[in-house]
């Protein structure tokens, strides 16, 4: 079996995760709200196929913030639903002239003032699709929160742009380099953030911790998104969803810089994931010195987000069945 058809292990966390006991209607209910605000916008991308955005959404927040409220879950579905919309499409070009109308488009957004309804500077205004990611405009925020998860933003989409910039060159870096920018480009750190609005209790406990402990606070980040990164770059490889990451996958920039076969390369990543998950272990125990509960929450996040991506093989991500190793 050649490497067109080789398809990554599922990789466990070591953490333990927690589902809402909600996850199904929050699920449901982002079927119909995309139905509403996305699906016909998404209809005519490439990025549609195997797009999940529903999932993306209802789903993913069931699984990474378990302790949440729920009405305030489904304007974070909303919000991710119609991210990961623009991410993919941020992810699936390499003309950056739209990579930078994209992310200016997003940036408005994120700071609440809208961009149009649709997903660039000259959209229609009436297709709802703002409204998804109204959760930047939302009142119930704690203003210091708001200000973290927009500063997050930044980060992400700084790393975003040169990620981009470098698929478009074709350049090839070091994996260092790349696991530099994938650590924001995860948007873990944005997840963390978030939390502050999904279960407001511990929004204070988030907010001391960032103002007394930032450097704790910036290695759980950091650490939780490069192992995100890790696996969402394996689950990508030979995935049915589209996206251009031929220089910025961690499997085949490890196989080109080392002369890797693909699963040699695979192992190589996945060794890595467990590495930062160490590393994160040892930046959560930092944080519970602090404040048991928002390490648990935080643990709990990541973790949930593993079990996520795992879910998603076979849709989202890459096939469910791994190969014959001694046939790759």
């Amino acid at each position: 079996m050649g490497d067109t058809a080789y398809a990554a292990p599922v990789v466990a966390s070591r953490f333990a995760h927690k589902i809402h006991p909600a996850h199904d209607a929050l699920y449901e209910y982002s079927k119909r709200s995309c139905a509403r605000s996305l699906d016909e916008l998404a209809a005519g991308e490439e990025v549609s196929h195997n797009g999940a955005f529903a999932a993306c959404g209802g789903s993913y927040v069931a699984c990474v913030y378990p302790d949440g409220e729920l009405e305030r879950l489904k304007v974070v579905a909303d919000c991710y639903s119609a991210w990961v919309f623009i991410d993919d499409l941020i992810d699936n070009t390499t003309d950056m002239a739209y990579v930078s109308d994209m992310v200016t488009s997003l940036r408005r957004r994120v700071a609440g003032a809208g961009a149009g309804a649709g997903v660039g500077p000259d959209d229609d205004e009436d297709d709802g699709f703002d409204w998804m990611l109204r959760l930047f405009r939302h009142a119930a925020w704690h203003p210091k929160a708001l200000r973290l998860t927009r500063a997050e933003i930044d980060r992400f989409l700084e790393c975003t742009v040169v990620l981009r910039a470098i698929e478009s060159a074709a350049r090839p870096v070091s994996v260092d380099e790349y696991l530099r920018l994938r650590a924001a480009n995860s948007a873990m750190g944005v997840m963390y953030a978030v939390m502050a609005f999904a279960a407001p209790r511990l929004a204070d406990e988030l907010l001391r911790l960032s103002a007394a402990a930032p450097e704790a606070l910036r290695r759980v980040f950091t650490c939780s998104g490069v192992s995100i990164g890790i696996l969402l770059d394996l689950y990508k490889v030979n995935g049915e969803h589209p996206q251009r990451c031929d220089y910025t996958n961690v499997a085949r920039i490890l196989r080109r810089s080392a002369r890797l076969t693909l699963p040699q390369a695979v192992d190589a990543a996945v060794d890595l994931f467990h590495q930062y998950e160490a590393r994160l272990a040892l930046a959560l125990d930092e944080v519970a010195a602090a404040s048991p509960a928002l390490a648990r929450a935080m643990e709990r996040l990541h973790a949930g987000s593993v079990v996520w991506l795992a879910a998603m093989r076979g849709g989202r991500y890459v096939r469910t069945v791994d190969c014959d190793r001694d046939s790759c």
